[in-house]
């Protein structure tokens, strides 16, 4: 199966989850405890409820750190998620805090994102097709040029670091 239409289009759907967090976090007020568990924040629970709001409704399953996991409809890939990633930094005022999402299908990890929601720096990657930071590169190359590869059922997929 060709993966590379496939992981381009879901990178978008990751990129407008990612671009929800942000939103709903833009004009967010609460960043104190959610009072639902010791070691969650009520601004993990706004990002997760960004992030379920744009994935669900478009099939795809969810693996997320804040909430209930959900089943992918036949055929998507499920969503590895952190919505807000360095919580208890954004808590504390200190401007390193992330969505984190990845796309993992039966194969292994389809396509990821992960945004640093205090400088708006994008990191990305996807299935045969390498991974960018803002535009440039793994290792400073030219996009889609690759990244760190590994052997996966015939092909490669992308290992993104940041």
């Amino acid at each position: 199966m060709d993966t590379g239409g496939v992981a381009v289009g879901v990178l978008a759907d990751l990129h407008a989850a990612a671009d929800a967090v942000a939103s709903a976090l833009a004009g967010h007020a609460d960043w104190g405890p959610s009072g639902n568990r010791p070691d969650q924040y009520a601004s993990d629970v706004v990002a997760d409820e960004a992030v379920r709001s744009v994935l669900l409704p478009l099939g795809y399953g969810l693996l997320s750190e804040e909430s209930e996991v959900v089943a992918p409809a036949e055929g998507r890939p499920t969503v590895v998620v952190d919505p807000l990633d360095g919580s208890t930094n954004a808590f504390r005022g200190i401007p390193h805090f992330a969505a984190s999402l990845c796309a993992v299908d039966g194969d292994g990890p389809l396509a990821a994102v992960v945004v640093n929601l205090a400088s708006g720096v994008r990191y990305e990657a996807v299935a045969a097709g390498g991974g960018d930071r803002g535009g440039v590169g793994a290792a400073g190359r030219e996009p889609g040029l690759g990244a760190v590869q590994v052997p996966r059922g015939g092909g490669t997929r992308p290992v993104c670091r940041g």
